[in-house]
């Protein structure tokens, strides 16, 4: 399925639906191929985005549209991130900080045993993991692998 057509397509679901989540789902969707498409990217490369998107097959019937849009939105993230390094604005700060409340709470707990270790564990891997995080989006910024969705 090419871009054109899955943008067709989403924008026909966004029209037909009266839900804000929905509509939420399908405008981000939107916005990612948008993006994509103002890059200017080779057409080895835009062939194999297209081939991806036909192996989503997002126009198959389903109970619930909008779960099943957002389960093929997130492999299609996943998909860009693997071959392509894309990424979204925010992607590592928030990544590196889910990692960094996991470890705080960790080492917060063995080291700081007495005196709400966890919690003074986890402020501490919440920013640590939230600056390395940023750091990496910079990086990436530099590197024009950030999809603007905004």
């Amino acid at each position: 399925m090419a871009i054109n057509e899955t943008k067709d397509y989403l924008n026909r679901l966004q029209e037909n639906s009266t839900e804000k989540r929905d509509i939420k789902v399908y405008q981000k969707f939107i916005r990612i191929l948008t993006s994509i498409e103002s890059r200017g990217l080779p057409t080895h490369q835009i062939d194999l985005i297209e081939k991806e998107l036909s192996s989503l097959d997002l126009n198959q019937q389903t109970k619930n549209r909008k779960k099943y849009i957002k389960k093929k939105l997130n492999e299609f993230l996943k998909f860009l991130d693997s071959e392509f390094s894309f990424v979204l604005k925010g992607h590592y700060a928030n990544y590196c900080l889910s990692i960094g409340i996991v470890l705080g709470v960790a080492i917060g707990t063995s080291v700081f045993r007495d005196s709400g270790g966890s919690t003074t564990g986890m402020c501490f891997g919440m920013l640590i993991g939230y600056f390395i995080g940023l750091y990496l989006d910079n990086e990436a910024a530099k590197n024009n692998r950030v999809l603007t969705i905004a």
